[in-house]
């Protein structure tokens, strides 16, 4: 149902009318569940487009002075390939959207083509935007393409995302040379790109379907490449046995399921990652993520390494999927150079630097002879401060929650070994929370610890909680041990970042809760496009476990890849992996339902 002022600015309404039992008896759904029906009248779904709203979005974007509107791109992509109906008389989405609106669709296409441009091959950026260059020429209109952008030209701030589209092709161009260059010296040239893994009893199918995902299916000539080492440290190989002076019973030791090892071992088999990959069995020091993040830091085996990816064994807890799949995809095609970036989505408020935290670091500190003034939080962002800032420990730190990250090689290299030593003999000399003779606990660290431990304590935790301030502390720092400033500017607003790296993810589910913790039941497409839960609150899915709309079907990276690479050969590694684990067929998929996306 679409309005208009001619061609430029547009809206459209969109409703999704309760079909197949889907989408009907919300109301019974909430009831049931105890919770408030959604307002939505005669159980329809509506979304809304507006043109003006998404212009004034991408106009405070490139002022730098708000993140990329991608949820309207999301939506316009999303109503120009709805197929169009004979039966019905309805036109498709993409001829809706061009008659009504070819100004804020040429937009979003230039801010989606400017999304992809880093996280995929030329050829299929070029076969995902072929859509929307051909809906003009099958409507018949008079005007050429080039008469049509003469006509809305004008409009704001096309000639900017032009600009900037034209800026990040550019660099994704000197990517694919040097690809070629890569391609002739063989693949041990390739880049060293390390996965360290914090592992302890967690599921790890979705590492095996995240490098199958980006680093097979998606797989073309194009693709630069790299040496991926994997580094899976198992924490929870054994647990030391109770002491006497243990102020909570420890668990018995336990053996930990072969699965990372094997892992490791059948990726290796295919020649999928580097021969360097190893399952490194890490059952002490006691802590959490940082023993590993530690150890590996102080290790000069891996100081090749150009990027090293910090993940938990359950790393989508913390992270939207998307995030972590662009960034491998950036890696692989060599477009990616951001010397420090934050994996997570839930952000940690703004505060002063905990005593707690300035009396972990101080021994670290002192070895290096760094002074520990507290610098003023302002001048310390405004600086470009170096490696452990400029010494001095700042008045005031702000970062996203739970460690998870990307660090580049100078960035590591820059951190002096007799920091990351001190670090460790401070983890592997750390008292317990209930041993009142326990020293080396700093006296401002007691209460914090003692909150740390029983809330792990509370959801199932181990004895490795009794040892977690040293993780609390590090999470505060890490951005600032790796060069950043003590105020980490939030992503989304961030004008270092490429744009696929700024797109606003969801912090949490509906009911508070971490993304990773619930089923996701929208259809996603490989990248970017996430249409989230079309207007229905996630509470009532978390429930009653039913998806409340039919989600649209994507196209998956996969098929737009096949047509790409079609009669080039697969490198020997993809083709033994296509062997062992052939592509699954999904009954979603264009050859169930009839569709060619070719």
């Amino acid at each position: 149902r679409p309005w208009m002022t001619p061609r430029v600015i547009c809206g459209i309404r969109f409703y999704r009318e309760p079909f197949n039992g889907v989408g009907q008896g919300l109301r019974t759904w909430t009831t049931e569940a105890g919770l408030e029906g959604p307002s939505i009248r005669d159980e329809q779904l509506q979304w809304v487009f507006d043109g003006t709203v998404f212009q004034q979005r991408a106009l405070e974007f490139y002022a730098g002075r708000g993140a990329p509107p991608m949820n309207d791109v999301w939506m316009a992509i999303l109503l120009s390939r709805i197929p169009e109906s004979d039966a019905s008389s309805v036109l498709s989405g993409g001829d809706l959207m061009e008659l009504k609106c070819s100004g804020m669709i040429l937009l979003a296409s230039l801010l989606y083509a400017e999304y992809l441009a880093l996280v995929v091959p030329a050829s299929v950026l070029l076969k995902s935007c072929q859509h929307a260059t051909e809906i003009h020429h099958r409507m018949g209109m008079d005007e050429t393409a080039e008469e049509l952008y003469g006509n809305i030209h004008g409009l704001k701030p096309i000639q900017t995302a032009l600009a900037s589209l034209h800026a990040t092709l550019q660099v994704a161009a000197g990517s694919r040379a040097l690809a070629a260059e890569y391609a002739s010296l063989g693949a041990l040239a390739l880049p060293v790109v390390d996965v360290v893994v914090a592992h302890c009893r967690e599921d790890l199918g979705w590492l095996r379907e995240w490098l199958r995902q980006v680093l097979r299916d998606e797989w073309t000539p194009e693709v630069r490449g790299l040496r991926l080492r994997l580094l899976i440290y198992e924490r929870c190989t054994a647990a030391p046995q109770p002491e006497a002076s243990s102020s909570q019973e420890r668990p018995p030791p336990t053996a930990v399921s072969p699965s990372a090892a094997e892992l490791v071992a059948g990726l290796k088999r295919l020649g999928a990652i580097d021969m360097g990959s190893a399952a490194v069995e890490l059952p002490e020091p006691p802590g959490f993520e940082n023993v590993a993040y530690v150890h590996y830091c102080r290790n000069a085996a891996f100081r090749d390494a150009e990027f090293a990816i910090f993940l938990h064994g359950a790393p989508y807890d913390h992270m939207d999927i998307q995030t972590l799949h662009d960034v491998l995809r950036s890696l692989a095609l060599g477009t990616y150079s951001v010397p420090f970036l934050h994996l997570n989505a839930k952000r940690l408020a703004q505060m002063e630097l905990e005593p707690c935290v300035r009396d972990l670091l101080r021994p670290a500190l002192f070895e290096l002879g760094l002074g520990l003034g507290g610098a003023d939080s302002a001048s310390a962002t405004a600086a470009a401060p170096g490696p452990l800032g400029r010494g001095e420990l700042p008045t005031e730190m702000s970062t996203y929650c739970c460690s998870q990250f990307v660090v580049g090689r100078e960035r590591l290299r820059a951190v002096p070994d007799a920091f990351w030593d001190e670090v460790w003999q401070q983890l592997e000399s750390q008292g317990e929370v209930g041993d009142a003779n326990a020293s080396n606990v700093p006296t401002s660290c007691r209460a914090s610890a003692s909150r740390i431990n029983g809330s792990h304590q509370r959801h199932g935790g181990t004895w490795a909680a009794e040892h977690g301030v040293w993780a609390v502390a590090l999470e505060r720092t890490w951005h600032w041990i790796f060069g950043e400033s003590p105020l980490l500017p939030i992503r989304d607003v961030d004008p270092r970042l490429p744009l696929f790296l700024r797109v606003p993810r969801p912090r949490a589910t509906g009911d508070g809760g971490p993304r990773g913790a619930v089923q996701e039941f929208v259809n996603a497409p490989d990248w970017g496009f996430d249409p989230g839960w079309w207007g229905a609150d996630r509470a009532l899915a978390n429930v009653t476990q039913v998806p409340m709309v039919v989600s649209a079907l994507p196209v998956p990276t996969s098929l737009f890849t096949a047509v790409a690479r079609e009669n080039w050969k697969l490198p020997s590694w993809a083709e033994a992996w296509f062997a062992e684990e052939p592509e699954e067929q999904s009954s979603e998929e264009p050859e169930a339902s009839g569709q060619s996306y070719r």
